[in-house]
C-alpha cells in the first residue's frame, strides 16, 4: 500500500482539526514494525508512520543545522511540528535512535522527540529470550549457547559502536 506523502501544513491541519488523533514517527520501516508490533500488543489505536510519509522541505534539515538522514528528519519534523502546535502538544510523537548521542553529549531536546532506550531500536530485541527463540527456531542450531553468542556479539558491537561514535565526533 503506497501512502500519499503528507506536507507540514497538512498535518498541521490534521492535528488541529481531529484533536483525538495519536500518531508516532519513526525513522525506517524496521522501527515501524517494532513500534506497531508494541502497540498491537497494548491494543493502543495509535497510528505509527516512517518519516519518508511526510514531505519535508531540504531546506527544513539546514534550519536546524542537520545532516542529511532519516533520523535528522525525524527530528527536523519534531522540531516543526513543534512550532505550529506547541511544546505541549500530545498528538504527535516522534522517535529516533540514541546513537552516540549520549556519549558525545549531542542533544536535540524537543518535548515531541524521544530518543530509544538505547542506541538503535534493533536492541530492544538483543536479549536471551529473544535471540534464544531466533536461533533455535529459525535456525535450527539446537546446540547453541546462547549467552555465549550475546556476549561474543556485543564485544564486536562494543568495538563498532565507538569506531562510529570517533567518525561522527570527527565528522
Amino acid at each position: 500500500m503506497s501512502l500519499t506523502r503528507r506536507t507540514i501544513p497538512e498535518l498541521v491541519a490534521k492535528y488541529q482539526l481531529e484533536p483525538n488523533i495519536r500518531d508516532i514517527y519513526v525513522e525506517g520501516r524496521f522501527d515501524y514494525d517494532v513500534v506497531m508490533w508494541f502497540l498491537r500488543k497494548r491494543k493502543c489505536p495509535t497510528q505509527v508512520f516512517e518519516v519518508d510519509f511526510v514531505e519535508l522541505p531540504a531546506n527544513l534539515l539546514e534550519k536546524y543545522s542537520l545532516q542529511s538522514g532519516a533520523k535528522s528528519r525525524v527530528i527536523a519534523l519534531a522540531r516543526q511540528l513543534e512550532s505550529f502546535l506547541g511544546p505541549e502538544n500530545s498528538q504527535v510523537t516522534c522517535i529516533v535512535d540514541a546513537d552516540c548521542e549520549l556519549l558525545l553529549g549531542n542533544s536535540y531536546d524537543c518535548p515531541l522527540l524521544i530518543r530509544t532506550d538505547y542506541t538503535s531500536m534493533d536492541l530492544y530485541l538483543f536479549e536471551k529470550p529473544a535471540i534464544d527463540k531466533f536461533v533455535h527456531l529459525v535456525l535450527g542450531m539446537q546446540d547453541m549457547d546462547v549467552s555465549v553468542l550475546l556476549r561474543e556479539y556485543a564485544d564486536v558491537l562494543h568495538d563498532v559502536f565507538l569506531c562510529r561514535a570517533v567518525n561522527e565526533k570527527l565528522a
